[in-house]
């Protein structure tokens, strides 16, 4: 879990070095799509 943590982190820096919005969007989906599905819907409240 920590190394999926440390990419996003990763990745989040990169979108906003580059300032591409989408990418910083497509990489939030994808960590909230990695997360188990009992967290989600306490996170969709």
């Amino acid at each position: 879990m920590t190394t999926v943590v440390l990419a996003i982190l990763t990745l989040c820096s990169l979108s906003l070095k580059s300032m591409n919005r989408l990418f910083l969007v497509f990489s939030m989906v994808s960590f909230l799509n990695s997360l188990p599905f009992s967290i989600v819907p306490y996170l969709e409240r």
